[in-house]
């Protein structure tokens, strides 16, 4: 089952992360960026107030990407494919990401 189905089905949760420090929620002044890597991308900066973030079991994040700087949203997987919901009792998760828009 892909992953649409299990969050219109509620079975999985989003968190959309944009909100940084000192930029607020205007994506044009934000800091956070990605670099394309041998494995994918790396991305570095900081989000705040991310709404749901702690329950969530992937995250959308902006980060400008690539030489040109292009505002570009990621999917970041927080759970392995085969792991339930978030609990206290299992913090851990793995990361992965996929340009969303953007960049090639």
């Amino acid at each position: 089952m892909c992953i649409r189905d299990r969050v219109i089905r509620a079975e999985r949760f989003d968190a959309f992360a944009v909100t940084e420090p000192g930029a607020g929620s205007d994506p044009s002044a934000g800091t956070s960026t990605a670099t394309r890597t041998d494995g994918g991308w790396l991305l570095n900066g900081e989000k705040w107030f991310v709404t749901c973030g702690d329950i969530a079991d992937f995250l959308l994040v902006q980060a400008d990407a690539g030489p040109d700087k292009l505002p570009t949203l990621f999917f970041v997987c927080l759970l392995s494919p085969s792991s339930p919901s978030p609990t206290s009792s299992s913090p851990t998760r793995t990361c992965s990401a996929a340009s969303a828009t953007g960049t090639s």
